[in-house]
């Protein structure tokens, strides 16, 4: 799908958001596309996934464990 450009009106910078912290005024609000949302995901997912295995480690310890 080819990529349409955003008309000048929907600039930010016209929207009023030329104030914010953070902004520039030649920036223009784009969406995430598909492959940095996939990129998002995975990392996400290996991330909770690491922390679950860590928690199970940690709470299986039997250095923690009671007499």
């Amino acid at each position: 799908s080819k990529r349409l450009p955003i008309p000048a009106h929907q600039n930010l910078e016209v929207l009023g958001a030329e104030d914010t912290v953070g902004f520039r005024s030649d920036t223009v609000a784009t969406m995430i596309d598909d492959q940095d949302l996939g990129f998002l995901a995975n990392f996400l997912g290996i991330f909770i996934f690491a922390l679950v295995i860590a928690y199970h480690y940690v709470t299986a310890d039997p250095k923690y464990e009671g007499n």
